[in-house]
């Protein structure tokens, strides 16, 4: 997620509400099967299209993610889109109305 941006949808704002949502899966949801699921995260300073696919691929072939919360801007979600689609892992984010980014199968 972009960090300090002049948004409702940066990592300020937006990450304390993913910690506690995480919290709760992990609580109610996996406990009682043994399963702990644990943030990854990646921020950068702008809205980029070009930093924010890097990240993405840095947390998608180290990391072995499962899924991606974000990213919140419309210039760093379209090539992350067409990234995670290719490796078929969901994408969490309020931003994704922009035409051309609303198919599950991009």
């Amino acid at each position: 997620m972009a960090s300090r941006l002049d948004s409702p949808f940066d990592l300020e704002r937006c990450g304390p509400a993913v910690d506690l949502a995480l919290d709760k899966v992990n609580e109610k949801f996996l406990a009682h099967h043994g399963i702990e699921l644990q943030k990854v995260q990646g921020s950068y300073p702008s809205c980029s299209g070009a930093i924010a696919p890097g990240l993405a691929a840095d947390m998608h072939f180290k990391d072995d993610v499962i899924a991606f919360i974000g990213p919140a801007c419309a210039f760093a979600l379209e090539p992350v889109a067409r990234l995670a689609a290719y490796w078929n892992t969901p994408i969490i984010t309020g931003m994704g109305d922009q035409c051309g980014l609303n198919s599950e199968h991009m």
